[in-house]
Order: structure tokens, then sequence, then C-alpha cells
């Protein structure tokens, strides 16, 4: 509704004044108290004689007892409002604000009425009807809501901002209730008892002030009190750490479910009829009033005096009547219609706020950590290191759900808790993470240590005894796309996930020269990882009589068989053996299905080497791996040999596309391949590093696609050859023998990385088994091709420099190192 918007504008208004110039508003509101009680004339005003004629004397006592009685409703209902206060465990700081609160009220009330010259008669029941109708009259629930929304917010603008809109929120249902009030307390004017009447205008000045404070002294206090919080709280980075999430759950959630009653049309329409019988009321009274003074005057001049008293008696008869039928069938209905739609309002508000918990429970899982952590804290704060180990010695099957962070924390350093177990303590290996964090900063003493390192919103479960141990968070590593690559007729976006500038930009300059013309074209040459144990034998003698027994074919069938028992995807292909003295190095091929499969090829080694010591009694297995595979090491065997993969690639690219997309000549790149490539890397003695730079796509590719980086030594062997053909065209090959890939298990489980295997079309397994394997492994070899490509043809047309210049310098620490010179040298 547009009369909505304008009241939450003005709210806004206000409300945002005096949060952000709180010492203003504060100094502007006593200034207007002293000038009202300076101002004022403290005679008693007195009605003139002549004003309307005399009423009968009435009882006061029956006055006095109501008032009273009033007083004493009241005064329960604080009683009640501080039962709600003790409910809802407020702090210290807002008790404080409400007693600001309530002095500032008191001063304001006492200005006014010395302003409008009311008649005090006793000061001191002024001051107890002030604060009990203060205490009566102040939202507490909404009060409460407002502070804390306020207090969970590190970052002290938002905080002040939170505040402002919070108030704006509640702007249509605070003048609408306050003005039906004015309304309601307004009747009693009409009543011709002076206590009631002067007792009604103390009202509607009392609830007037209120309404003012509510805009003007209370957020400008709150604003002080958030100020000094935050000048506190700047010494402890640690909470801050979590302001940014909070400023957005701030943000994302509602400003206070509590204050969405207008969203009750229920309440609105009784509200809004209880205004428009009340102003009614206040209307008829007074055309009633005004039509019998005129019926008087005209009496005046016809009657006699007698008559005049009686006609005006009666008519005064008619007003009281009138007054207190309206006041009662009021009171009546606004008692009713607010007590029932109240407790739809507790339950509404109650299931909002389930609903909203568990909106935030799905956005922020960082939420409901740390809200169990706070709660644990605060129920176990007084638990002792011994009580504590008693309780993990009575229940050892248990978890420590029920212990805070602070004792795990001391348990963990006290070495009552290995630190690498942590995950199987808790439900939420979350908590886990955060706890282990803490406890290394705490054993470096540094504080703030992985203060730059996330940790939230990560999928723990699939790296628990999979992937990584003693896990304290996760490092973000960009992610970027180059593409389309044409490969055997199909396109391709390549996922390259890297720090270093230009790679991923020169990658898709190749992918784009290499789509232009005929695409890759690709092809697996063979297919098998290996892994070599290492067996003692007592003799060389012994050593060769071995290896002669494993070349024989019938001997070699036996040990295939218990080889291929170990899996279903896992066949024995050959087995190559090197003696060293009275040592055999058994080197096993195998297949591993779309598996990279070095966990399947040691399993089946070891049930091979027991058919083996079945012949070879005397055999002794010294190691699984003798070095002779060769692992994560570069080595002559898996560049002549082969690892894994083997696979070879081809492409020709015109050469007009050679001219306008890669700005050289063909003669260019095929002479720099030769001197550079091929006999630079042979001087340097390079074995399988007969390229420029087949390293940096691998291992791109690798970290985006949940590979093992570690293999990149192996993977990366690769010859670059280019030639001349066609006359202009150039021919452009690259010959990778031993990629080292998987599409199942390792990495690839991880959400990211499975996502960037689907990008592809190889994750998981395919019904072929080890199709998507080699798909990737032919991925890889293509894109090596084209960063082969683009980056010969930058160093062969000189652009190499200048590009790095513009892509892979990064200022930022540049400016931060001369920014803390510039400090340090201030200091």
């Amino acid at each position: 509704m547009e009369s909505q918007k304008i009241l939450s504008d003005v709210f806004k208004l206000f409300s945002g004044a005096s949060v952000y110039n709180p010492f203003e508003v504060i100094i502007i509101m006593i200034s207007i108290c002293i000038s009202l009680s300076i101002l004022s004339n403290t005679t008693n005003v007195t009605k003139p004689d002549n004003e309307l004629p005399k009423i009968p004397a009435i009882d006061h006592s029956s006055n006095f007892s109501f008032l009273m009685l009033l007083r004493c409703i009241a005064f329960i209902c604080v009683l009640f409002q501080l039962k709600k206060l003790h409910k809802i465990h407020s702090k210290f700081n807002f008790f404080f604000s409400i007693m600001v609160t309530l002095v500032a009220s008191i001063i304001l009330n006492n200005a006014l009425l010395s302003w409008f010259k009311f008649e005090i008669s006793n000061s001191f029941i002024l001051f107890v009807d002030i604060v009990i109708y203060t205490l009566l009259l102040i939202d507490v629930k909404k009060c409460n809501l407002i502070f804390n929304s306020a207090f969970e917010i590190k970052n002290l603008k938002e905080a002040k901002k939170s505040v402002v809109q919070n108030l704006a929120s509640c702007a249509s249902s605070s003048s609408l209730d306050t003005f039906c009030m004015i309304l309601l307390i307004a009747l009693g004017n009409l009543s011709e008892s002076k206590e009631i009447k002067n007792f009604s205008i103390f009202g509607c000045l009392l609830l007037a002030s209120n309404f003012l404070i509510s805009l003007t002294i209370f957020p400008a206090l709150l604003s002080l009190i958030l100020q000094f919080k935050s000048t506190n709280e700047s010494k402890n980075y640690d909470k801050l750490e979590k302001s940014k999430s909070e400023i957005q759950l701030a943000s994302n959630t509602t400003p206070l479910t509590a204050l969405n009653s207008l969203k009750n049309p229920v309440l609105v329409y009784v509200k809004l009829l209880m205004t428009l019988f009340l102003i009614g009321v206040h209307l008829k009274l007074k055309f009633f009033n005004d039509k019998e003074f005129q019926t008087s005057n005209h009496s005046n001049s016809t009657s006699g005096k007698h008559e005049q008293n009686e006609l005006h008696i009666d008519s005064k008869d008619k007003l009281l009547l009138y007054t207190e039928s309206c006041l009662l069938i009021s009171l009546i209905i606004y008692i009713f219609s607010t007590k029932f739609i109240k407790r739809n309002e507790e339950k509404d508000s109650q299931c909002q706020t389930m609903v909203n918990q568990r909106s935030v429970s799905c956005q922020t899982e960082q939420a409901n950590t740390e809200s169990e952590i706070t709660a644990e804290t605060k129920q176990n704060i007084f638990c002792s290191t011994e009580e504590c180990l008693k309780y993990m010695k009575e229940n050892p099957k248990r978890l420590l759900e029920d212990f805070s962070q602070e004792q795990i924390v001391d348990l963990v350093l006290k070495k009552h808790i290995p630190i690498y177990k942590l995950e199987s303590y808790f439900k939420n290996a979350e908590r886990a993470v955060c706890i282990r964090r803490k406890v290394i900063e705490a054993k470096m003493n540094q504080e703030y240590t992985f203060k730059s390192l996330p940790y939230e919103r990560y999928d723990y479960s699939k790296i628990i005894g999979s992937c990584c141990e003693n896990v304290v968070g996760y490092v973000p590593v960009p992610l970027g796309i180059a593409g389309p690559l044409l490969i055997d007729g199909k396109c391709y976006q390549i996922p390259m996930a890297t720090t270093e500038g230009t790679l991923v930009a020169s990658t898709n300059r190749g992918c784009t020269a290499l789509s232009s013309s005929q695409g890759v074209f690709t092809r697996v040459l063979s297919d098998g990882m290996t892994r070599a144990p290492l067996v003692e034998f007592p003799s060389a003698m012994r050593a060769a009589d071995a290896k002669e027994w494993l070349e024989n074919l019938d001997n070699f069938s036996s040990i295939k068989n218990a080889f291929d028992s170990t899996s279903r995807f896992a066949k024995l292909e050959s087995c190559k053996c090197c003696i060293v003295g009275k040592y055999l190095y058994i080197r096993f091929k195998s297949t591993t299905g779309d598996a990279m499969g070095m966990n399947m090829l040691s399993k089946g080694s070891e049930k091979a080497l027991l058919e083996l010591q079945k012949h070879f009694p005397d055999a002794s297995v010294k190691s699984v791996s003798g070095n002779y595979c060769t692992d994560k090491k570069s080595s002559a065997i898996n560049w002549i040999e082969g690892r894994g993969k083997s696979v070879v690639c081809e492409a020709i690219v015109k050469g007009d596309v050679v001219k306008s997309v890669l700005k050289t000549s063909v003669k260019e790149l095929v002479d720099l391949n030769l001197t550079k490539n091929l006999v630079g890397s042979a001087m340097a003695g390079s074995i399988g590093g007969f390229n420029a730079h087949a390293a940096n796509i691998v291992t791109a590719v690798f970290i985006a696609c949940g590979q093992d980086p570690a293999q990149v030594v192996e993977s990366s062997n690769c010859l670059t050859w280019m030639e001349c053909v066609n006359s202009d065209d150039l021919y452009i090959s690259c010959t990778m023998p031993s990629i080292e890939v998987g599409t199942v298990g390792g990495g690839t489980i991880l959400d990211a990385q499975s996502s960037c295997l689907k990008l592809l079309g190889v994750h998981g397994a395919n019904e072929n088994a080890g199709q998507n394997a080699s798909n990737l492994a032919r991925i890889v070899a293509s894109a090596v091709m084209a960063g082969e490509l683009s980056l010969m043809s930058a160093l062969a047309s000189g652009h190499l420099v200048n590009s790095h210049m513009k892509y892979n310098r990064s200022t930022i620490n540049l400016v931060s190192q001369a920014f803390s010179t510039k400090i340090n040298n201030h200091l």
C-alpha cells in the first residue's frame, strides 16, 4: 500500500537521522526539554466562570478508586513485561537502553506537562504514573528483536542499517496502534470527572511522547551502544571473521518475524474499524454537544433560568450515558480482538520463525555449526577436563556432541584426543575441521593463521578416508575454459584450473587455430598401468631362475590368474623383469578400466607375489614398489615403454590460419620447434621433455578434473613435432606415452571435479570399461597440442614477453608492499 510505503519512508528518515547522528539527536532532545521547562509558566490555568454551566458535584472517592484500580492493573501488566524480559534472557545493554529510554520519557513528559500548564497535584504520583505507563507501553518483544538483530551483525555499518530497516518495517503497525490508543484514551476527556479528564490528557501526551522517543532516543542510544561494542571488538578479529556471512544472512532474511503483524488482514481490519469507530464517537459527541448548546441558548432567550438548568442537566446525563457506553464497547472490542489476534500472531510467528530457520540452515551450514557450538559452550562451560575424560570413559561409544569447542581443543592439546581422529567424534565433519583449525592455531601461538582459508559449505563426507587427512579447509583455484576444440569430429570445452595468467588464453588461441582447420585426430596406442615390486633372493642365481620362470608363458598364466582374481577390471598384460645382483624387479602391467589404477595394481601385485612364493619359497618381498614402475618420477622406462595411456595426436593447420590467428609463419614455427624443442632439450639431457610447456596444460586439466597432480611428472612426457606440408600448411603432432588418468575414484568423486568431467562427457565408469579414461587421455593430449601451438607461435613472433607483461603481472602484491612501506615509514 502507498500509505504504508510513505510511513516506512518517514520512519527511515527519523530513525536514520537518530542512528547515524546519535549525539546530535540526544543533544537536541535535551535542549527541547530544557527549553520547554524554562518557557513554561508554572501557574495553573483556571477556567472562567461563564465557560460552561456548573455541573452537580460527583463523588470524588469513586474517581480515586477507579484511577487506583487502573494503576494496579497497569502495575500488574508491567510485572508481566518484566517477566517477559527475564524469559528472553536480555543482556545488560538491553536493560540499560530500556532504563535510559524510561528516564528520557520522564524528562520529556514532565517538560510537556509543564508547557501545556497541566495541573499537577502530586509530583510523586505523576512520577509513578510515568514510570508505570512507559514500561507498559514499551513493546519489549519488538525492542529485543531489534536489539538482537543488530547485535548479531558484527559490521557496524550493516548493524545500523539493520536498526533503520527494522524500525521502518514496523512503521504502519506502530502508527496505527498509537493513533487508535490515543483516540480510545481521549474518550476519557469527555467525562465530568476532573481526575479522569486529567488522566485522559496525561495518557494521550504519554502516548505521543513515547512514540517520538521510539523514533529518536531509542535508536540513538542503540547506535551508541553498537559503536562502543564495535570499538571493543575491533581487537578481536576472530569474531569479525564471520561478519561477511552474517551480513549476507541478515540481508537475506526478513527484518523481524514478530513485526510482520500487518500481514495478518484480520488484525488490520479490526484496528481500522476500531479507529473509524472511535473517530465516529468523537465526531458524534462533538456534534451532539454543539446541538445541545444551541438548544440551551435558544431556551435562554425564551424561558427562565430554572428550565435552562433542567435542560442542561438532562443533556449532560445523556452525554455521560452515551460516552460511557461507547467507552465500554470500545474497550471490549479492543481487548478481545487484540487478545484473540495475538494468539494467532504468536502461532504464525513461531511457524514463520521455524521456516526462516530451516531456510537459513539450508543456505548456510556454517550458521548451524556455530549455533550448535555456542549452545554446547553455554551448556558445559563449567565442565573441567577431568569431568570430560570421565564422561568419555563411561561412554566410549558416544560422540562428543555435548562438549564445547574450548573443552575439545583442550583435550586435543593435552593429547587425550588424536587430532587426526576428530571427524570420528562428530556427526558434522565441518565442526571437526573448525576445531582442528583452533588446535593448530593454539599450537603455533599465532592467531588468525587460517583467517583467509575457507572451510564452510563443503561436503567433507566425500574426502574423509579417501582424499585427504587432517583437513583444515580447502583452497579455491580459478577455473578457466579453453575451446571449443574439435577432437575426432567432436567439439570439447577444456576446463583448466590454474593461477598462471595467459595460460588459458594461450590454449584457447591454439584451440581456435586447430578447430579452424580440420581439428585434431587422436589414437590411444596402449593402455596399461604398471607396478614393480622388489623381491630379494638368497643369490643372484635364484633371482635369475625366478626371472626365467616368469618369462615362461605357462608360468605367466598362473601369475596372471592370481593377479586377475583381485578385480574384475584388472587384466594383467605383461611382466618385465630386471635383475640387479640378488634383487629381482618385476614390472607388472595391467589394464584398470576407467580407474587410474595404482591401488588396483598394488593389490594384484601382492596376490601375484604370493603365487610366486609358492614356487620360490626363499623369495622375500622387500617392497611392493621398487621404483621400476616408475611412479611420480621422471624415468626413461616410462618414456620408452609407456605407462597409463600412450596417446598420439596430429593436426594440419592451414597456412592462412597460421598467419591470421597465430601471427607467424609455418617456416618460423618449424625451424623454432627443431632448434628449441628437439635440439635444445637433447642438449639438456631431457627425458620426455621435447616440448614447449606440456606440463602447464596437463597440470591445469588434472587439477580441474580431480587427477593426481603429482603424476604430471610422467604424464607430461611429450615430443612435439612440426613440419611444412602441402607447400604452405603446418603439420603438428604430439606423442605422449605415459598419460595417467582415471574417471572414477580419487579426486573425481568431489563435486567440483566431477562437474568438469561431466563437461567433457567422461564422468564415471563407461559400459565399455576404460573408454572414459581413454577419452580423457585423448582430450589431454589434444589440449597439450593447442597449448604447444600457441606458445611456439608467441615465441616465433616475439609476442611472449608482451603478453605476459599484460596478462600475467599482478599489481596487488606490489601495491600492498608499497602501502606497508609507506605506513612503516610514517610509524
